[in-house]
């Protein structure tokens, strides 16, 4: 009887919970749909007409807008269903200030568009306190963090690029369900200690998703706290970091078809147990390819096996 790759690949996911976030790009597409009006804006301001689109005309200009407790952004998105077109333009925040912060439920900022420079404390984008919410194509970069994502779970963050970020480029807290897709991480040249700055990192964030993005030139390139448990890490090219691939203090994880080349450290540190990984690739990093904490316990560690009848 002949064996094909799917058979294998349940086989290997026997006796696995397997949790899927609410969806995915290849599962369930999603597409920008908005209705009402149609805003034009230019100038930093409060983004607070339910279900409307606005739409940069222009580079955004303007004094940033307060967001408690005592911080500023240029944009706030303060109501539902709102999309945000940055139509290929810039928004440039002063040094103190976010660039957009959104504030509420299933809103969408997509590009192409860029958010810089952000130095040296201002966070391109945050979703705090929300659900549902879309970053989508946007270019961003010389910030504290490239993305925040906090208390706002089943977030979608899909094919942005950040570069040059001084501590984060996606940080997610308390925010279970969310998805980070396809987006390219690189640190860049202008940036001090560039072994300090972690690529992704899911805190308290468990359930979640990490598919298809590529990080480089960072500290750890994607870590999992001891709260981000049933996260899926699947189809990443993580190489090249000062640190390792992935650090997972995490358990029942799935990480499956990575590739993690030419780390200063690991290419995948595993402290959490029940894990499952598969068909990844860890060549040529400077420690081990895969390194098994002392708390590790149950974890299936599978090789690519080539099976010809």
């Amino acid at each position: 009887m002949k064996t094909g790759p799917i058979l294998l690949l349940v086989l290997l996911l026997g006796g696995f919970a397997v949790y899927l976030p609410n969806s995915t790009r290849s599962l369930n597409p999603q597409t920008l749909v908005a209705s009402g009006q149609a805003i034009p804006i230019s100038s930093c301001q409060v983004l607070n007409t339910p279900g409307a689109t606005y739409t940069l005309t222009a580079n955004a200009t303007g004094s940033p807008v307060p967001f408690p407790p005592g911080s500023l952004t240029c944009f706030l998105i303060s109501s539902n269903g709102i999309t945000f077109d940055l139509n290929g333009f810039n928004i440039n925040p002063r040094n103190d200030a976010s660039g957009i912060v959104v504030n509420a439920s299933s809103d969408v900022i997509s590009g192409p568009g860029t958010i810089s420079p952000l130095l040296p404390f201002g966070t391109a984008i945050a979703l705090v306190n929300g659900s549902d919410d879309t970053v989508r194509d946007v270019t961003m970069g010389l910030g504290f963090v490239g993305i925040r994502v906090d208390n706002s779970p089943n977030d979608l963050i899909e094919d942005n690029t950040i570069t040059s970020v001084v501590v984060m480029g996606i940080d997610v807290t308390n925010s279970p369900g969310t998805r980070i897709v396809g987006n390219n991480i690189t640190v860049g040249s202008l940036i001090v200690s560039p072994g300090r700055v972690t690529g992704i990192l899911f805190s308290n964030s468990p359930n979640s998703l990490a598919l298809g993005n590529t990080v480089e030139g960072t500290g750890n390139a994607l870590v999992l706290d001891a709260g981000s448990n049933h996260t899926l890490v699947i189809g990443n090219n993580l190489s090249s970091n000062l640190g390792s691939w992935l650090v997972s203090f995490s358990n029942s994880n799935i990480i499956l078809g990575n590739i993690a080349g030419g780390n200063s450290a690991n290419g995948i540190s595993l402290a959490g147990s029940t894990n499952l990984v598969a068909f990844n690739r860890a060549d040529n990093n400077r420690l081990r390819g895969i390194g098994l904490g002392n708390v590790c316990g149950d974890s299936q560690v599978s090789f690519r096996l080539v099976i010809t009848i």
